[in-house]
Formats: structure tokens, sequence, C-alpha cells
């Protein structure tokens, strides 16, 4: 009986070893109870730490949970959209912001994508407080925790009015300058020039490009095949002048796409790097001058002929001149000869010798005639009514046309038919 009263206090008065131990548990749950307090502190230093870094950064830098319904909001989304964190918080992002997505883009494509890949970047129209639609790029990433369980979303949203209005800009004016260049004869074009020294083509007006040289651009595989075989290595040399740093011009033939050669003059201006270092490309502009090349061509051909022209001309004056005076001594001689015949034989030849003198007489008048008007310079031009010009000519051939036995029909018209000529150079022309 006394031992089984000791057993039962030794139950209710714990001993040395027993207190000891409930000492040790007790002691190891408080110091795992710091232990998460340091780290619960250092979680929410780190927090607060990334928030602060947050409202440095210029880019809106925003977060939700999975149904994007907003979690945090830095300074710079408070500076381009007008709301405060504190008036979004728990707001779904893309109610408040009544997101429209471009690049022809609706919200299943978004969302189908963004889910797969985990992340999404693209450009969308948001509206801020005050109602103002504006364009943004955002790129949306998913947040996920310790046991890669999607817990959330984070999006960098920037700005891009300045961006799309700067390549608007650039796109008017490169249309701009593409029209201009297509209503022209000419097409432009521009190269890239490697550290290298290679250079590939970048972009060139198509249509005026293909007006020109009937290929479409893709069709153009190499540098030169463009050129004509014998103007390569000028066109070559050119080209490397002007990636040495100098602007180059010059005439060259190519090859069309029908076989037809065809001149075109080329202006390079090289492009420099922003430390005016080394040459990164060059611009150039073509201008088909074919028919500048054909017209030179002619006017040589011309002037050639007028120099012909002139030699004739001068010997037909000298030569008339020179044969009017011993055809003038012939047509004496004839004269004194008729005097002294006395048969009608010895008349007929000299009537047939005088008819051929006359008309040899006659060839150089108008051999002067011609060489005469080939030098005038101001002819005095009018309306004439060349139909009485033509009753006038008539009138002064009909007894010669009978006398050739020449049967001449008059019907012309008794309206007025007006000529803007000279009626005296006309006249001597139907004449003649």
């Amino acid at each position: 009986i006394t031992f089984g009263k000791v057993n039962r206090m030794n139950q209710h008065n714990p001993t040395y070893e027993q207190l000891l131990a409930e000492l040790q548990k007790k002691e190891a749950h408080i110091q795992q109870l710091k232990t998460q307090s340091i780290t619960q502190q250092t979680k929410m230093d780190e927090l607060q730490y990334q928030a602060h870094l947050m409202d440095f950064v210029q880019e809106a830098v925003i977060s939700g949970d999975t149904d994007f319904n907003l979690i945090t909001w830095n300074d710079a989304a408070e500076t381009m959209y007008g709301w405060t964190a504190g008036e979004v918080i728990g707001q779904n992002a893309i109610d408040l912001f009544q997101t429209q997505y471009i690049d022809g883009l609706s919200p299943q494509d978004v969302y189908q994508q963004f889910w797969q890949n985990g992340i999404w970047r693209g450009r969308m129209i948001h509206h801020r407080k005050d109602g103002t639609p504006f364009p943004v790029k955002g790129t949306t990433s998913l947040i996920r925790n310790d046991n890669g369980e999607v817990i959330g979303a984070v999006v960098v949203l920037r700005d891009i009015s300045q961006e799309l209005e700067a390549e608007s800009i650039i796109r008017a004016t490169q249309e701009v300058y593409q029209i201009i260049s297509e209503m022209m004869s000419d097409y432009a074009y521009r190269y890239r020039v490697n550290e290298d020294m290679t250079w590939y083509h970048e972009w060139t007006t198509l249509e005026s490009f293909k007006r020109v040289t009937g290929f479409e651009r893709h069709q153009i595989k190499k540098q030169f095949d463009l050129f004509h075989p014998d103007d390569v290595e000028k066109v070559r040399h050119d080209v490397d002048r002007t990636i040495a740093g100098e602007n180059t011009e010059g005439e060259y033939r190519i090859i069309t796409k029908d076989g037809s050669v065809k001149w075109i003059y080329i202006r390079r201006r090289f492009i420099y790097d922003d430390n005016e270092e080394r040459v990164v490309g060059f611009y150039g502009a073509a201008k088909d001058i074919t028919s500048y090349k054909l017209a030179e061509e002619q006017l040589k051909q011309y002037q050639l002929e007028q120099e012909r022209a002139t030699v004739l001309r001068n010997f037909i004056r000298d030569a008339s001149h020179d044969l009017k005076t011993p055809l003038s001594t012939v047509n004496t001689s004839i004269y004194i000869l008729r005097t002294l015949a006395t048969s009608d034989k010895q008349l007929s030849h000299l009537d047939k010798l005088e008819f051929h003198i006359n008309r040899f007489i006659h060839l150089i008048e108008d051999m002067l005639e011609m060489s005469r008007l080939d030098l005038l310079k101001n002819v005095p031009l009018s309306y004439i009514n060349i139909n009485s010009h033509l009753q006038d000519v008539i009138a002064l051939q009909h007894q010669n046309a009978e006398k050739h036995q020449i049967k001449m029909i008059n019907s012309i018209d008794d309206e007025p038919l007006y000529v803007y000529t000279d009626g005296t150079l006309l006249l001597e022309a139907i004449n003649n």
C-alpha cells in the first residue's frame, strides 16, 4: 500500500529529468518561433525594399492575383495613370484600364498565349483616370511560389505615345519620299556596311525600280547583276570609294529585263556612325538618263550633219557662182552663132544647146536658192489661204503644162484653207 501511494505521488510530482526535458522542449519551440519571426521580418524587409525600388523605376510596375486583381502599384503607375495605390488596390486591372488589344489581337488570343508561355508582350490601348486613351507596351509574367504554383502576375508597362508618334512621322516621311520617288523616273535605295567592309541591301523604292529596270528587286540576286558587264568594274570601284568615305556619282549602263540597254545616273552619299569613326551605310539615287543619252547622241549626229551641210552648201554656192560665168559666156556665143547660122539644121542645134544651157542655169539658181534657204534664221510666218495660192500656181503653170502635154485638173475647194507659213516661199516650192 505504501509503495502504491509513492508511485501515485511521483506521477503528480515530476522528477528533475522530466522538468528539464519539458524546459528544453519549450526552449526549442521558442527558438523556432524566434526564427520564424526573423524570417518573416526579413521577407517583409525584402518586400519593402523591392517596393521601394519599384518606386524608382520609370516604367509602371503592377502586380495582381490570378484574376488580375491589383495587389501592388508603384509611383510610376500613379504618374502614368493618375490613380493612387489606395484607389486601385483590389480592383481588376483589365476593367480599370478598359484594355483594348491592338496589332490585330483579341483578348482570347492574348490569354491563350499568356497561359501557355507564362509571359506575354504586346501593345494595348489603356485609359487614364480622366478617361483619355493612350498606347502602352506591356510585359506580363506569371508569379509562382516555392512549390511552383501560380499565385499571380506582374506587369511592366511603358507609355509609347511619343514612340508611335515618331514612328508615324518616320512612316509619313518615308511615304512622301517614296511617292515623290515613284512619281519621278528615279529609284532610290540604301545599303548597310558591316565592320568588315562587306555591304548588303536594306531597301529600294520598288515600283520605280521595276519601272526603270523591268525587274522585281528580289530578282537581283547579286550586287552587280543589273549592270552591263563592261561597266561592272567602274561601279565596283565607285562603291568602294563610297564605303571609304567619299560621295560618288557616275553614269552606268544596265541591262533591263527585256534585254535592252539603258543608261542610269547614280549619286551615292555615305553615312557615318554616331562617333564618325566608320561608314555604316550609304544611300543611292538612280535616274534613268537613256533619253538624255540618246538626245546627246542625236545632237552629235545633228552637229556632224550640220557641218557636212555647211561644207556642201559652201561648195554649192561657190560652184554655182563659178559656173554661172562661163554659162553666160556660152549663151552669148549661142546668140552670135545664131546670127551666123545659114541653115535650119544649124538653128535647130543652137535651139537645143540654148535649151540645155538655160536648164542648167535654172538648176544652178535652184541650188543657190536652196543654199539661201538653209541660211534663213527668221522666216516671216503668217496665216495664208493656201487655196488662193494654188489657183495662182495653176494660172502660172497652165501654159507650161500644155507645152509638155500635161493635163491639169483644178478641183480646189472654194472654201479658204488657212496655213501658218511664208506665202512667198510656199508658192515658190509649189511652182518648183
